[in-house]
């Protein structure tokens, strides 16, 4: 019997222990006027705006922390209206069909250099998990978190794909990657 009671009086007091260390996640708003997602393919470069989402991080709760954010795509500006709309057709977004894209975070680690999200990024119908590499500036007026990334538009179905040059033996070209480098600048408060 006394074997039991001091089981039960080391399990609560160890739940006890649990629930007093245990540290609350930072919960962050994303600035909607400022929150730009950057992009350059070629010698076209240009910005999404209308980014939004559900921020939880902490540099002393990694595995807490996660990100769950959307792009209006309809918010591209590349400084040339014409392309801008074009970029927003069937060709491209097909923005009437697909007006977000999403990105959820399965993880976030550290390295020496930087914090690592890991999850899926979601454009049009095709999801493919990607690595931002971003950090995370608290010793301003605002909080900023600032990240890098590349992608193959190919692999999102986003424009048509350009094709290489014929192979020496007269194959079928290949699929040429065509990476674009993303950037990211989020400023975000304390909820």
């Amino acid at each position: 019997m006394k074997k039991v009671i001091l089981i039960i009086t080391a399990s609560v007091f160890c739940l006890l222990l649990t629930a007093f260390t245990v540290q609350t996640i930072i919960n962050w708003q994303i600035d909607n006027t400022t929150a730009q997602a950057k992009f350059a393919i070629g010698h076209t470069k240009g910005y999404f705006t209308g980014v939004k989402g559900d921020i939880s991080f902490d540099k002393n709760d990694l595995p807490g922390s996660f990100f769950n954010c959307t792009i209006d795509v309809a918010t591209v500006k590349t400084g040339a209206e014409g392309r801008d709309k074009h970029l927003l057709t069937a060709d491209f977004f097909d923005v009437a069909k697909y007006p977000l894209m999403t990105f959820r975070s399965s993880k976030v680690e550290k390295d020496a250099q930087s914090f690592i999200a890991t999850g899926d990024l979601t454009i049009k119908d095709s999801t493919k998990q990607i690595h931002i590499f971003f950090t995370f500036d608290d010793n301003k007026d605002k909080e900023v978190f600032k990240g890098q990334f590349t992608i193959d538009r190919n692999d999102y179905g986003v424009g048509k794909p350009e094709k290489g040059k014929p192979t020496a033996w007269g194959g079928t070209p290949a699929i040429q990657p065509d990476p674009i480098l993303i950037t990211l600048e989020i400023p975000v408060d304390k909820k």
